[in-house]
C-alpha cells in the first residue's frame, strides 16, 4: 500500500514582488510567511526531529495564494474595469510551467537512471498527471489503494500544485461573475469596479463551511482523499480570499491588536508544526490552527504593515528564501527521494540536511537562470495568447517525454537460466465434484505432504546460492503488484469504513455439504489461494471473510490511515463472528498481521494473547475446529522493486530469518494461549525460510508481491504442506 506521506505544499505561484500589468502584489509578511512555510516543509521532510509536523506548511500556502491571488485581481478590476482571464493564465504560465516543467524532466531522467526499472513507469504517470494538474486525484486514488507501494513518488509533491492551479481555474472566472452580477461602480463616472465585500464575502463563508464540513468528515472515513482532493482543501484557499476581499475593513483595526494577531498567527503555526505528527488526523479540524494562524497574520498585516510579527518577517534572510520558496519547494523532494537511491543506502540525519541545503543552491541557479528571465520577459506579457500557448508546449512536451521515458525503460528481465517450478515434484491435484482443475503447485514426487515439505524445503535452500534472477520468473516483476488474489476483483475485502460481512464470497466447491471459512486480514486473504486448492481437493465449500488491516484476535488497534481507532474493525469483527456462527462450518482458518500496536494502554503482548484468546473461545464452544497460521516472514524491503534492480545477484534481496520472523516472543505467547483452547497452530516460517535465511525467489517462483504480501503463484505452491493442518 502507498501510505499516505505526509507531503508539504509547494509554494504559492505569486511573484514575491510587484510586477507589471497588475501581476502581483508584494507584502512582506506574505514572503516571510513564505520563508517559514518551505523551511518547515524541508526541515521535515529531511526528518528533524522537532519538526514532526512541518506538513502543515501546505495549509500556509493556501492560505497565502488564495489571499495573494484575490488581491491581485481585485487590483486588476479596480484599474480596469474588468479581469483579463488570458491575461491571468499566461503569468500563470510563465511563473510556474519552466520551473516545473525543469523539474519533471530531470526527475524523470534520474528515474531512468536510478530508479528501479519496475517503478519508472509509475513515475512516467504521475509526470503526466502533473502535466494535467490531476496528480492528486491519482495519489488520492493510490492511496486509498491497500497493495499500493509505501515508497513515495519523487513527483508527489506536485499535488499541492495541482490543488491550487483547480483553483485558479474556478476563481477568476467566479470573481469575475459576482462582480459583474452584483458589483457597484467605484465611483460615479469611474469605469473601474471594486469587489463587493459583503456579497463576495458571503459567497466565500458558504465556500468555506461547507469545505471545511467535507474535509473533517473525510478525514475519518478515507484520509488520501481528505487531504489531496481539491474540494476538501478549497476552505482554505478560500479563508486566504475572504482576507483579502475584507482588507479594507481589516485596515481599520488598532494597530496593536493587529501587531497582536500577527504574533499569535505566527505562533499558531509554529506552535502546530511542533505539536502535530504524522499520527494526527490531517487536515480535518486540526488544519484550523494553522489555516487561522495564516489568516490572522495577513489579516494583521492589513492593519499595522510594520508592526508584530512582520518585523521578524522583514528580514532580509526571511525575504531571500521566500523569494526562492516555489523553485526550493520543486527541487528539494525529488533531491531527498534520490539520495537513499544513488547513495545504495538510507542516510542519516546530516546527508539529508546536506541533500536540503543542496536543494536550495539548485533552487536559487533555477530561479536566477530560468524562472525570474521567462517570467519578465516582455514577450510573454504583451500577449498572453502567447504566453499561454508556451505553457501547452511545455506541458505536452514534458508529457511526451514522460512516455519516451517509460517505453524506453529495460524490461526488468531475469538474466540466469530459466529455473523450475518447484513443482518439479509433482502435482498437487485430485477430482473435484465440479471437475475443477486445481492448478499446478507443489507436491512430493511420492504425493506425500511429508515429502513435498522435504522438497520445499530443499528448493529453498538451493535459492539461497542463486545468484542471477531466472529468465522465467513467475510472476514478472511488473505483474508482481496485481498479483493478488481473486477475492478483491470478486468484492470480497470491504473497505475500510465498511463494517458489513460481504456475501455471498463462495469458493471451492460451492455445493458441498462441508464448508470451511477463511477469516482474518490481508495476510489471511493471501493464503486463499492455498485454502482454495485444498478446500477443491477435499471438495469443501470455502466461505471468506476478510477485512485489510483488520485481525480476527479482540483487539482495538490505531488504523494509520484513519489516524484513530478502528473502530470499524470492531464492528465488523462482531458481524463476522456472527455470519460464522450461522455458518456453522466445521473449520474456521484464522490468520492476521502480527504485532500492530494496540489502542489501548496496557501490556501490548498480553493485550493481544488475550484478544486471540477471545477470538477463538466462541468458534470452539460451538464444536468448530480453528487453524491458527501464525503471520508469515516479513522481508526486509519491497522484494519486486529489490530484485528488479539487483536482476544479477537476487542474493541482496534475502532476508535473514531473525529479522523476518517479527516478535517471536509474542508468536510464542499466542500459540501457547490459543493451543490451550484447542486450537492447531501452523507455524509457515519453515516454507519461507532455510539455513538462516528467507530467499525472495524459490525456484522460479517471486515469494513475495511487496514488502509483505506473499505472492499468489508462491501461496498456491504451498497448498500440499499446509493440507495435513487442514485436513486434521
Amino acid at each position: 500500500m502507498q501510505r499516505v506521506t505526509r507531503d508539504a505544499p509547494r509554494a504559492t505561484g505569486t511573484d514575491a514582488r510587484a510586477q507589471p500589468s497588475g501581476a502581483g502584489v508584494f507584502r512582506a509578511d506574505v514572503e516571510g510567511m513564505r520563508a517559514v512555510a518551505i523551511t518547515l516543509v524541508v526541515l521535515y521532510h529531511a526528518g528533524l526531529a522537532p519538526i514532526t509536523g512541518g506538513y502543515v506548511g501546505v495549509d500556509v500556502f493556501f492560505v497565502i495564494s488564495g489571499f495573494v491571488i484575490t488581491m491581485t485581481l481585485g487590483r486588476e478590476l479596480a484599474r480596469r474595469g474588468t479581469i483579463s482571464i488570458p491575461g491571468f493564465y499566461a503569468r500563470r504560465v510563465t511563473r510556474l510551467l519552466p520551473a516545473a516543467t525543469a523539474v519533471i524532466v530531470a526527475t524523470l531522467v534520474a528515474s531512468w537512471l536510478w530508479m528501479p526499472p519496475i517503478v519508472v513507469g509509475d513515475i512516467a504517470l504521475d509526470a503526466v498527471a502533473c502535466t494535467l494538474y490531476a496528480i492528486n486525484y491519482r495519489l488520492a486514488i493510490v492511496g486509498v489503494d491497500y497493495f499500493a507501494a509505501d515508497a513515495p513518488s519523487p513527483l508527489q509533491h506536485y499535488w499541492s500544485l495541482a490543488v491550487e492551479e483547480q483553483f485558479y481555474l474556478v476563481w477568476p472566472v467566479l470573481l469575475l461573475a459576482i462582480t459583474v452580477l452584483l458589483a457597484r461602480r467605484a465611483r460615479a463616472g469611474d469605469k473601474g469596479r471594486t469587489i463587493p465585500p459583503v456579497r463576495a464575502a458571503a459567497v466565500l463563508l458558504v465556500v468555506i463551511v461547507v469545505s471545511f464540513a467535507a474535509c473533517v468528515w473525510l478525514t475519518g472515513r478515507s484520509l488520501p482523499w481528505a487531504y489531496f482532493a481539491g474540494p476538501t482543501r478549497a476552505w482554505e484557499l478560500g479563508l486566504g480570499a475572504l482576507v483579502a476581499v475584507t482588507a479594507g475593513a481589516l485596515a481599520r483595526v488598532p494597530a496593536r491588536a493587529a501587531a497582536v494577531s500577527t504574533w499569535v498567527g505566527l505562533g499558531a503555526v509554529v506552535a502546530s508544526a511542533l505539536w502535530y505528527d504524522d499520527a494526527t488526523a490531517f487536515p480535518g479540524s486540526a488544519a484550523l490552527l494553522p489555516v487561522l494562524g495564516t489568516a490572522l497574520v495577513l489579516a494583521g498585516g492589513c492593519a499595522a504593515p510594520r508592526a508584530g510579527a512582520e518585523m521578524v518577517l522583514r528580514g532580509s534572510a526571511f525575504q531571500w528564501v521566500g523569494r526562492l520558496s516555489y523553485s526550493w519547494y520543486l527541487w528539494h523532494w525529488p533531491v531527498l527521494v534520490f539520495a537513499p537511491v544513488i547513495l545504495g543506502f538510507e542516510p542519516g540525519l546530516g546527508i539529508r540536511l546536506v541533500g536540503a541545503a543542496g536543494s536550495l543552491a539548485i533552487a536559487a541557479a533555477c530561479y536566477t537562470f530560468l524562472e525570474d528571465p521567462v517570467r519578465r520577459a516582455a514577450r510573454w506579457r504583451a500577449r498572453p495568447w502567447r504566453a499561454i500557448a508556451l505553457g501547452v508546449s511545455l506541458s505536452a512536451g514534458a508529457a511526451a517525454f514522460a512516455v519516451l521515458v517509460s517505453a524506453t525503460v529495460p524490461e526488468p528481465v531475469g538474466t540466469g537460466t530459466a529455473a523450475d517450478l518447484p513443482a518439479a515434484m509433482g502435482r498437487y491435484a485430485s477430482p473435484t465434484p465440479t471437475g475443477a482443475a486445481a492448478g499446478p503447485v507443489l507436491a512430493g514426487s511420492d504425493g506425500s505432504a511429508a515429502a513435498a515439505e522435504r522438497e520445499l524445503t530443499a528448493a529453498i535452500t538451493a535459492a539461497l546460492s542463486r545468484t542471477a534472477a531466472p529468465a522465467n520468473l513467475t510472476p514478472s516483476l511488473r505483474a508482481a503488484g496485481g498479483d493478488v488474489p481473486p477475492i478483491y476483483a470478486d468484492g470480497c475485502d470491504p473497505p475500510m469504513t465498511d463494517v458489513t460481512v460481504s456475501s455471498p464470497c463462495m469458493y471451492g466447491v460451492p455445493n458441498s455439504a462441508t464448508t470451511i471459512v477463511l477469516y482474518g486480514d490481508s495476510h489471511a486473504a493471501q493464503w486463499f489461494p492455498a485454502v482454495n486448492l485444498v478446500a477443491l481437493r477435499h471438495g469443501w465449500r470455502l466461505h471468506v471473510i476478510t477485512k485489510s488491516s483488520c485481525s480476527p484476535a479482540y483487539v482495538v488497534t490505531y488504523n494509520w490511515r484513519l489516524k484513530r481507532p478502528y473502530s470499524e474493525c470492531d464492528a465488523w469483527r462482531t458481524a463476522s463472528l456472527a455470519r460464522i456462527r450461522q455458518l456453522g462450518p466445521a473449520l474456521v482458518v484464522m490468520s492476521s498481521r502480527i504485532g500492530s500496536p494496540p489502542a489501548t494502554d496496557g501490556d501490548p503482548d498480553r493485550t493481544w494473547v488475550d484478544g486471540w484468546r477471545r477470538a477463538v473461545q466462541p468458534v470452539v464452544a460451538d464444536g468448530i475446529r480453528v487453524v491458527l497460521i501464525h503471520d508469515t516472514p516479513q522481508p526486509k524491503t519491497d522484494v519486486p522493486r529489490c530484485v528488479s534492480t539487483h536482476l544479477r545477484d537476487v542474493r541482496r534481496c534475502a532476508t535473514p530469518t531473525r529479522e523476518a520472523v517479527l516478535y517471536p516472543p509474542l508468536r510464542r505467547m499466542v500459540a501457547e494461549a490459543v493451543a490451550a483452547e484447542h486450537v492447531t497452530v501452523v507455524d509457515p516460517t519453515p516454507w519461507f525460510c532455510a539455513l538462516g535465511m528467507c530467499p525472495s525467489i524459490v525456484g522460479n517462483v517471486l515469494v513475495y508481491k511487496d514488502a509483505t504480501h506473499i505472492s499468489t503463484t508462491y501461496a498456491a505452491l504451498l497448498a500440499p504442506v499446509l493440507d495435513p493442518a487442514l485436513a486434521g
